[in-house]
């Protein structure tokens, strides 16, 4: 998070071999301390979701793929009975829906 604030802040992108490096880190510890489960691969997939997701420039980009990404773990959530995790990604996915019914509705209205 500070590596992303740092970039952001200076109007910087993140750099693709940043980005590459976060995917496989996250490859490599969902599979060293899940195994190789299909739960395992669920999680990846959240995580390369993610990786999408801080990489995109736009607004509009950012809240799908927020909402992609949280709903894979939700699913993810539920399937390893790990509902605590519920309590922060339904809010997200509900915050970020509302994000995109408010901010891109209204640039929607600007550009027509």
């Amino acid at each position: 998070a500070i590596i992303n604030y740092l970039f952001s802040s200076k109007g910087k992108e993140l750099p693709k071999w940043l980005l590459g490096l976060y995917a496989l880190a996250f490859i490599a510890v969902n599979i060293a301390v899940g195994g190789v489960k299909p739960l395992t691969f669920l999680a990846i997939a959240s995580c390369m979701i993610f990786v999408v997701c801080i990489s995109r420039k736009n607004g509009s980009d950012y809240r799908i793929w927020t909402i992609i990404n949280n709903l894979l773990w939700s699913i993810y959530a539920v399937l390893s009975k790990s509902y605590g995790g519920l309590a922060t990604h339904i809010p997200i996915i509900i915050f970020s829906v509302v994000g995109k019914i408010i901010y891109d509705r209204k640039n929607d209205k600007k550009l027509s």
